[in-house]
């Protein structure tokens, strides 16, 4: 596998784990919807960087590989988990 699919599902892989953390947070009324989505775009920058660092990819290509995929796994996670975590309180 090369470095950049490796990035690619790291982004997927920690998209997953903030919807997680967001859905826990949100459903304890501690972030509202928009301060949501709003800290999720204000950390994909440096989560971005960090991982294009650690696998060795360009800053500009770290930001453009894998945005879709980043941003539609938090949204769809973080709506299932959050769905998932109220009907079941």
């Amino acid at each position: 596998m090369e470095a950049a699919d490796k990035f690619y599902w790291a982004k997927v892989l920690l998209a997953s784990v903030m919807a997680i953390i967001f859905s826990i947070l949100r459903s304890m009324d501690f972030l509202g919807g928009f301060a949501t989505l709003t800290l999720g775009i204000a950390l994909y920058f440096p989560l971005s960087d960090l991982l294009g660092r650690k696998f060795g990819i360009e800053r500009s290509a770290a930001l453009k590989i894998g945005v879709g995929a980043f941003f539609f796994t938090l949204l769809a996670a973080w709506v299932i988990i959050f769905t998932l975590l109220e009907t079941l309180a």
